[in-house]
């Protein structure tokens, strides 16, 4: 995998359409869109703002290496950390998580009376 392609994980990891994503790095959609299907590469400067707004592993950015999301940076918010830890457990476990999470769930909606 690229950088060019492990930008485009990052985003879509996140949930963030090209032009959110952009606007909060600071480039134009279309300059996103051209890195993403390798038209471009990556600029340092582009790499560096991924990494510092999305707390971004700027190890794992340029070479796959170790996690996608960085467990010191500040940026790390628990749907990150969240997507981190999932995919760290094994396929059984994993079903045990998200079996666990949709019961708190259904308890949450039996407290709060929404269905």
């Amino acid at each position: 995998m690229t950088t060019n392609e492990r930008i485009r994980e990052v985003r879509t990891t996140l949930g963030k359409q090209q032009g959110e994503f952009a606007k909060e790095i600071g480039i134009k959609a279309n300059t996103l869109s051209m890195i993403e299907t390798g038209k471009n590469p990556a600029t340092e400067q582009t790499i560096k703002l991924i990494c510092k707004a999305f707390g971004v592993s700027e190890k794992w950015l340029r070479n796959g290496k170790g996690s996608m999301f960085d467990p010191a940076s500040e940026k790390t918010v628990p749907e990150e950390e969240l997507l981190r830890i999932y995919r760290e457990l094994l396929p059984v476990t994993r079903k045990i998580a998200i079996d666990n999470i949709k019961s708190l769930l259904e308890a949450q909606k039996s407290l709060t009376g929404n269905k």
